[in-house]
């Protein structure tokens, strides 16, 4: 039997040394600097400089990178199975995608699976994770895939923002939406879909409402494994959500490729759901 590599990219915010990750990046507009690979920012660099004005633009992982990783494996007689971030929130799962066919034509044989997550950050690393789990429980190639792909459903990311304007920037919400939004501090509940797009849960007024809703949301849905709470370099608010929990927690710096996205303030929590619910909704 060959040896299974499992690979995932970034936005996962896996750090395992059983795990490949491929990076994605970002700049900020008028810097030449491109950070993800080679050049890191703290959490507290990066959105210290968004809070001043910087604009972080954000791409999707390297082709030619992740064939190059996609080949030592193989090479070394591993076959590969990639865990991507939403293809419906990054051009990375077609860029895995592009990188698998390359090798799988380059090399007879290969095996090479590309697996769309349909969520992002750590609900992304827990599947990455699990499949490293399966792989280290002796399971064969094919189990595994069938096993990710029946049970990613059950892997939830669910956020509120610190400021709508990450999210205008986005397209998620229009100008008026921001603006209203901020004047009555009425602040949009955010999930991951069962389709893998961001949608809005609720809409709710009042930080310390927000936070008691999103852990409602939690504890709703929340199996008996360990909640990852997201931080977005505001360690305060993540303490008071972990303090409305009902499961064991672990608080977690955001991924600064979603931090972009999110902003400053920005919290949430990524969590296996019970097996008893059929969506994230």
């Amino acid at each position: 039997m060959r040896k299974i590599a499992i690979f995932t990219d970034s936005c996962a915010g896996v750090t395992n040394e059983n795990i490949t990750v491929i990076p994605l990046y970002y700049r900020f507009d008028g810097e030449s600097e491109e950070y993800g690979e080679h050049r890191f920012l703290t959490s507290a660099e990066f959105f210290s400089k968004m809070e001043r004005g910087a604009v972080a633009k954000t791409s999707a992982i390297n082709i030619e990178l992740a064939k190059k990783e996609m080949k030592k494996k193989v090479l070394e007689g591993f076959d590969i199975i990639y865990i991507s971030v939403s293809s419906k929130l990054s051009g990375s799962y077609s860029n895995a995608c592009s990188a698998a066919r390359d090798i799988k034509e380059e090399y007879e044989g290969a095996r090479v699976t590309v697996i769309d997550s349909t969520t992002a950050s750590l609900a992304e690393g827990l599947i990455a994770t699990k499949a490293l789990k399966l792989v280290e429980e002796g399971n064969d190639y094919d189990e595994i895939v069938a096993q990710i792909e029946a049970n990613k459903i059950f892997y939830c990311a669910e956020f509120l923002v610190g400021d709508l304007k990450y999210l205008r920037r986005g397209g998620r919400v229009n100008i008026a939406e921001e603006l209203a939004g901020n004047i009555l501090n009425l602040k949009p509940i955010l999930y991951v879909r069962d389709d893998g797009n961001v949608d809005a849960a609720a809409k709710v007024r009042g930080r310390n409402h927000q936070l008691l809703t999103l852990a409602e949301r939690i504890n709703a849905k929340a199996g008996d494994e360990t909640v990852y709470i997201i931080n977005a370099d505001d360690e305060e608010k993540a303490k008071e959500l972990s303090r409305l929990l009902k499961t064991e927690y672990i608080i977690s710096d955001i991924d600064l490729v979603i931090g972009s996205h999110v902003g400053k303030g920005s919290c949430g929590a990524c969590f296996k759901m019970k097996e008893t619910l059929k969506t994230r909704r």
